[in-house]
């Protein structure tokens, strides 16, 4: 944090990060696990992650030291791409974006990731 006219903000700052690994040892669920749905996601997530620059824009420090941000691959939000192309559920108790609602619900209307299968529930949703 820095201090300005007597007020505390945050100081944004953004770095690179050269030559991640993803598939290194510090991915260790996705290298031993047994669940072949949790290898093909790792899978898909390194190669998309592959040769790419990656950008980490820190917005916060919570109480417990905790850095919260996003991260930027090639200047697209993961966050955004990852629920866009349904490659996870968005987690309601994190945030309330409105923004990331609609992306997760594009992605189930139009089936794509993990809303692959076909469900009445979301047939209704979107109005199919």
């Amino acid at each position: 944090t820095s201090t300005f006219n007597g007020s505390t903000e945050l100081a944004q700052m953004s770095f690179y990060l050269d030559l991640v690994d993803v598939n290194g040892n510090e991915n260790v669920q996705c290298q031993t696990s047994s669940n072949d749905k949790i290898k093909n996601e790792c899978s898909r997530l390194a190669q998309f992650l592959d040769d790419r620059n990656i950008a980490v824009k820190l917005n916060d420090v919570t109480k417990d030291g905790e850095f919260t941000g996003e991260i930027y691959v090639d200047g697209i939000n993961l966050q955004n791409h990852m629920i866009r192309e349904g490659w996870y559920r968005f987690n309601y108790r994190n945030s309330r974006s409105k923004h990331l609602v609609i992306l997760q619900q594009k992605a189930k209307c139009l089936n794509k990731g993990i809303w692959k299968k076909e469900s009445l529930l979301r047939d209704i949703e979107c109005n199919i």
